[in-house]
């Protein structure tokens, strides 16, 4: 096996450094945009919750509101709770250790009209929620939260992942992997799509359960596809309708 052979097992576009919360560009449904999201939220008071399952892409809605206006211009602070002992600041993701009187230090110290999104929000214990909601009312901060579950708030948007979001990830991934392999002079992986059907009922409809899933099947591909190099045979190729990796 070459060099590059060798390193194209390492470029699984299903990789965990790859599919972590808000490594993947969120995929808007019809009808959202930034700027409606905005605009529901004002009409709410600019109290908010985003209320999804784990994997669909939460944090990467974030991410992609925060990147630009409307939201870029009143933002002030952005927690990311992925553990309940961890607090990230999603501007920069520099990692800190997450204590309670930390956040309201933080609450504390905002101007009123400032912007503050929280991640994870269902990490912080009911009492510790509360109180946040009524420290960010009292002083009159614009708030936001993910969460699992709704929570004494408005609901802006439910996320409701479906097998279409599923296809349109998969194709985005096998795509980004694609240019790798095509700029490195190998075939591009295909994965069938009724591979990914099926692996998506499997995972009871969870996004990320079924990118782990197809971590496993692009590894396959592309050791066979390296075997079939190195002893002259034709590269593995589905027999079925797959993803054009290459569009």
């Amino acid at each position: 096996m070459t060099t590059v052979e060798s390193r194209a097992h390492e470029s699984n576009p299903f990789s965990a450094e790859r599919i972590r919360p808000g490594a993947l560009p969120f995929f808007f449904p019809a009808g959202v945009t930034p700027a409606s999201l905005w605009e529901q939220f004002r009409q709410s008071g600019y109290r908010g919750q985003i209320v999804g399952p784990h994997g669909s892409g939460k944090t990467s809605l974030l991410k992609a509101l925060i990147a630009g206006p409307p939201w870029k211009d009143f933002l002030g602070n952005v927690y990311f709770l992925r553990n309940r002992n961890e607090l990230t600041d999603l501007a920069d993701e520099e990692r800190c250790a997450f204590k309670p009187d930390r956040l309201w230090t933080k609450i504390r110290s905002m101007t009123a009209g400032s912007l503050v999104i929280v991640d994870g929000f269902d990490q912080i214990r009911f009492a510790g929620r509360l109180l946040f909601i009524l420290q960010a009312r009292y002083r009159r901060l614009k708030f936001l939260a993910t969460t699992h579950r709704p929570f004494l708030l408005p609901t802006i948007l439910r996320l409701n992942p479906d097998l279409d979001l599923a296809y349109e990830i998969a194709r985005h991934c096998l795509s980004e992997a694609a240019r790798w392999r095509l700029a490195h002079g190998l075939n591009p992986i295909n994965i069938p799509a009724e591979l990914v059907h099926k692996l998506y009922f499997e995972a009871n409809g969870n996004i990320r359960e079924l990118l782990f899933s197809l971590y496993d099947v692009y590894e396959v591909c592309s050791r066979q596809m390296g075997e079939a190099c190195d002893n002259g045979s034709k590269p593995y190729s589905p027999r079925s309708e797959y993803f054009d990796s290459t569009s």
